[in-house]
């Protein structure tokens, strides 16, 4: 209690009454986060900037192989599933995204070539609105040279999750069709039988100093997905959901979380404080 609140004045505590016990299990409840969102760059070869990487308008075959991976591409007008930030009613940040679940939590992904792309801003800040509020943010780095953290200008962007394809074919790099960002018809599916086996070479990249958080990458970084391979997808989704929780704990978020907390308890002190009518 004294590392997380600092000096505990014995003397200011007081007992609370015994109908204290439900509202502080509601309390615990709702700080039990079920539900998270995650941002998703597409970098081609030759991107350095943050302007390049957020104006991506298309994304290629193998960009679109890895968001199978991470789940369903749907509809989000009418989504009444977990949104996000999203719109769901007007179609203004976009038609589709990509959504799963996860043993019992809800993940939606703000993936920037589904995002609305606008010709007049450069800064893309429409993408920016949702992808750069995001802790953790995948970049599906598809080229050779290695992904900057530095180029992307964020203070709340904190883990950046590299997935690099570790063969690449210069075809795909180069294959735009269709993908604008409109209604497709090739739905994304992480059940299809159509997807091709790929190796994803990861790396993690923490802004600011942080403990490490589970599960661990194998020696070389390197995942084998497949049609029939679950392994990678549930690596990658138990790693996101872990490094925005260790987030938490970061001198950027960790004063604000506490100071939600403090402020909880201390309803529920002038609440059921004995004492207090």
């Amino acid at each position: 209690i004294n590392a997380e609140y600092g000096t505990l004045d014995i003397a200011s505590l007081r007992p609370l009454r015994s109908t204290a016990s439900l509202d502080l299990a509601m309390l615990e409840v709702s700080q039990i986060i079920k539900q998270y969102k995650f941002g998703v760059l597409y970098r081609r070869a030759g991107q350095h900037t943050e302007d390049e990487i957020y104006s991506n308008r298309r994304a290629s075959r193998g960009f679109r192989q890895f968001l199978r991976v991470l789940g369903d591409r749907v509809r989000l007008r009418g989504w009444k599933g977990y949104r996000g930030g999203l719109d769901v009613g007007m179609d203004a940040t976009g038609t589709h995204s990509v959504f799963t679940t996860h043993r019992e939590f809800e993940l939606m992904f703000h993936v920037a070539t589904e995002l609305p792309y606008s010709a007049d801003n450069a800064q893309q800040l429409g993408r920016k609105r949702h992808i750069g509020n995001d802790i953790v943010v995948i970049v599906y780095n598809e080229c050779a040279d290695s992904f900057n953290p530095s180029w992307i200008r964020s203070n709340f962007n904190h883990v950046f999750v590299v997935v690099q394809p570790d063969r690449i074919d210069d075809a795909e790099l180069n294959d735009d069709d269709d993908d604008d960002g409109g209604d497709k018809s090739d739905t994304i599916d992480s059940s299809s039988s159509n997807n091709k086996s790929c190796r994803y070479k990861v790396g993690i990249v923490c802004k600011a100093p942080m403990g490490k958080f589970p599960p661990h990458l194998p020696t070389n970084g390197i995942f084998v997905d497949h049609e029939n391979s679950v392994n990678f997808r549930e690596w990658l989704l138990t790693k996101l959901i872990n490094a925005e929780r260790a987030s938490y704990h970061a001198p950027a978020f960790k004063g604000r979380i506490q100071g939600t907390r403090k402020a909880l308890l201390k309803q529920v002190i002038d609440k059921h404080g004995k004492g207090k009518e």
